[in-house]
């Protein structure tokens, strides 16, 4: 009698412990994500690149524009200053916080910034209209018949 309430024993502990780590499994289990623009789809198989970069940013990233000054030329082991501006609507209005002379719990920190300005390869989308990156246009229109090759390689 005793053994028979042991193996029963047993048994729903085995029992419950497959089902909680099966049903573990199935929570945690991820898809495959397919939630990104129809035109990475056709071109990518993954939504990042091996560097771990979206690809959205190849054709993305050229909607705001950003002002950068830097000098012209930099000798070794000087010290340079890059001046970045970003435009801005000079209409909105800012957020703003307590006077920290009034609230002396108000405390503002320094936070670094990190700018990277990507232009872009301006790109035709699959409905044949183009991407706001880049738009390279000829200046005369006309078919391509003959490529001559110059002398020195040119």
């Amino acid at each position: 009698m005793q053994t028979k309430n042991t193996f029963s024993w047993i048994r729903e502990e085995i029992t419950r412990s497959i089902s909680v780590s099966l049903m573990i499994y199935i929570i945690t289990w991820a898809s495959i994500s397919s939630a990104y623009p129809i035109f990475a789809q056709q071109n990518y198989e993954n939504p990042r690149e091996a560097t771990g970069r979206i690809v959205c940013a190849n054709c993305h990233l050229a909607s705001k524009p950003v002002d950068i000054e830097v000098p012209q030329a930099v000798l070794p082991d000087t010290v340079f200053e890059a001046v970045v501006k970003t435009p801005y609507d000079m209409q909105l209005k800012q957020v703003l916080a307590n006077d920290p002379a009034t609230n002396k719990d108000v405390h503002f920190l320094k936070y670094p910034i990190y700018v990277g300005g990507n232009r872009g390869r301006g790109q035709i989308y699959p409905d044949g209209s183009k991407s706001n990156n880049t738009v390279y246009n000829a200046t005369a229109g006309g078919i391509i018949s003959k490529i001559l090759r110059k002398e020195k390689g040119g």
